[in-house]
């Protein structure tokens, strides 16, 4: 065992580092998703995505949006996942 405090919740016994790994995974899938649904609807409902004729403006700030808040998003997600430890298995050599 790796010393971690157990939460028992009827008759359920849950380690408390595999808790905060799945709100770890929620809160990326969370992210990731809104990001995604705000890029879509930017892409679908203002018709940027595409070049029609020529580069317009609003093809111009599409793409920097997806490249500003591409990065940004990289970077929650790796806050978001900073200081996660691997789990180690005592006993094997």
């Amino acid at each position: 065992m790796l010393g971690v405090p157990l939460i028992y919740s009827n008759q359920l016994c849950v380690d408390t580092e595999l808790i905060l790994y799945f709100k770890r995974i929620g809160k990326t899938i969370t992210v990731v998703l809104i990001w995604l649904a705000i890029t879509c609807i930017a892409a679908i409902k203002g018709d940027n995505a595409f070049i029609n004729q020529h580069v317009s403006l609003a093809n111009l700030l599409f793409y920097t949006w997806i490249v500003i808040s591409g990065v940004i998003l990289v970077i929650l997600i790796r806050k978001i996942w900073r200081g996660q430890k691997l789990i180690e298995q005592s006993g094997q050599d």
